[in-house]
Parts: C-alpha cells; sequence; structure tokens
C-alpha cells in the first residue's frame, strides 16, 4: 500500500480484469507477429468484427486455445474509450468471446454501419458527363455492402441508372447480360475505351 489512495486505486485497476480465470491464465503461442486491426470505439463496429476475424485465423490456434486467444487478442487491440470501456467492465464476468463480442456490440451499437439493400443500387445513376469507370465503381462498392443480390435486379438497377446517351447503355439493351459479372466484364471493356 502506498501513502497516496489515487496510487492504490490504480494498482487495483491494473489488477483486475474482466476475465475469468480460465480466459486470462490460459496459454496462448506467442503470435506477435500478426497485426490486429485496433478498435478505438469510433468507428464501424462490423467492419472492424470482419478484419478481426480475418486476421485472427492467420494465428492457427489449438482448440485450446482458440476461446482464450479471440477475448486477450480483441481485448489487447482496444484502445482509446473501447479500452476504458473494457476496463470498465466487471471483474470475472467475461468467460468466453460470444459473451465479450455481446458486451460489446451493446456498447457500441450505434457505430454500426447500417446494412445496404438492393434498393441501394436503384439510386446510383451515371449522369451526363461521368465516366462509366466513376459509375461502376459507386455500383461495385454499393454492391459490396449486400449481402445477398438478386442478379436480375442488380443488373436492372444497373441498365437503369446508366446515362442513356451512352455506348455501355446502348450494348446492355442490344445485348442483355445473363449475369451481373457478365455485365461488370463487360462494362471494364468500355471503360478501357474512355
Amino acid at each position: 500500500m502506498s501513502s497516496t489512495p489515487e496510487i492504490d486505486l490504480l494498482i487495483e485497476q491494473t489488477r483486475r480484469t474482466p476475465f475469468t480465470d480460465r480466459i486470462a491464465n490460459a496459454y496462448i503461442r506467442d503470435n506477435r507477429r500478426i497485426r490486429f486491426p485496433k478498435y478505438d470505439g469510433t468507428k464501424d463496429t462490423r467492419a472492424y468484427l470482419k478484419s478481426f476475424r480475418l486476421t485472427i485465423t492467420r494465428a492457427h490456434l489449438t482448440d485450446e486455445e482458440r476461446e482464450a486467444a479471440h477475448c486477450r487478442f480483441f481485448a489487447e487491440n482496444l484502445t482509446g474509450s473501447a479500452l476504458e470501456w473494457f476496463s470498465s467492465l466487471e471483474g470475472n464476468s467475461i468467460d468466453s468471446f460470444e459473451q465479450l463480442i455481446t458486451a460489446f456490440l451493446k456498447q457500441y451499437s450505434v457505430f454500426l454501419e447500417t446494412e445496404a439493400s438492393e434498393a441501394d443500387l436503384w439510386e446510383i445513376t451515371q449522369t451526363k458527363g461521368q465516366s462509366l469507370r466513376t459509375y461502376i465503381e459507386k455500383f461495385k462498392a454499393a454492391r459490396a455492402k449486400i449481402h445477398v443480390v438478386n442478379h436480375k435486379v442488380a443488373i436492372k438497377a444497373l441498365e437503369k441508372g446508366l446515362w442513356h446517351r451512352s455506348m455501355f447503355y446502348k450494348e446492355l439493351a442490344l445485348n442483355p447480360p445473363e449475369t451481373l459479372d457478365d455485365a461488370l466484364h463487360r462494362a471494364s471493356r468500355f471503360i478501357a475505351l474512355e
């Protein structure tokens, strides 16, 4: 014990962990070579979780390491207000990655980017003078945010959004694409001619 209560409190806080002993004391092989994404509590949580899950697959964890490693690597890469939030969790309250993620999502759900839908594809339009490259990049970016796409609907949205006098618009009208990938592949040929 020190003579200053603030120091004693700080020492106690550094010893306390939200993890149970099973998680906190589990042996995990050295994985310092893997660079995990950081999360500071201000960005899209869905994107962070996807990035974390992709990164942790490179750790090649054993079954015995998996649960504890997911929890500890996740917590070790929190910064700023996210780290403060984690540190404020009740001691000995987290015994699984699912519990940690549930608490995390409850705290940071406000930062979840809204899911895109096929309706978003219908809002993308190519204006007169806008390059096909720019239009297709916007379309692809919107398409990438949609989990399940009806390709016939997406093709119709792509066609509807094209400037009506563009060469690519005429190409699709004369030779309708079978798939969205076919339409986008054909677009790349027209982009090369711009």
